[in-house]
């Protein structure tokens, strides 16, 4: 899978540029690390492509791209936090529909 990003301020495709792994996309955006590993729990994928693209940058630094690979322990983090969410849920609407104060 690929995730790709073409950000409006230059400056955050910069940052992008830095990426070299999921551990600096995890450091320099947290919320585009955690798409990226959703992603693969998602497709039960062991990697993803995360790519930055910004057409006003010179021909040599228009696309940058990492190869982002699963890390179970995130992934296994991401699955409690997704469990509790929907006991969370489940009990809000049990309490809506069947409490009759």
């Amino acid at each position: 899978g690929v995730e790709i990003k073409c950000p409006y301020n230059p400056i955050n495709h910069y940052h992008h540029c830095k990426i070299q792994s999921e551990a600096d996309l995890k450091a320099i955006n947290s919320d585009y690390y955690w798409q990226v590993q959703m992603n693969m729990l998602t497709y039960e994928l062991g990697a993803w492509i995360f790519a930055s693209f910004d057409p006003r940058q010179p021909e040599h630094r228009r696309l940058h791209w990492t190869i982002c690979y699963a890390v179970p322990e995130d992934m296994q983090l991401a699955i409690d936090v997704m469990e509790k969410a929907k006991h969370y849920r489940d009990q809000i609407l049990n309490e809506w529909m069947f409490n009759k104060k």
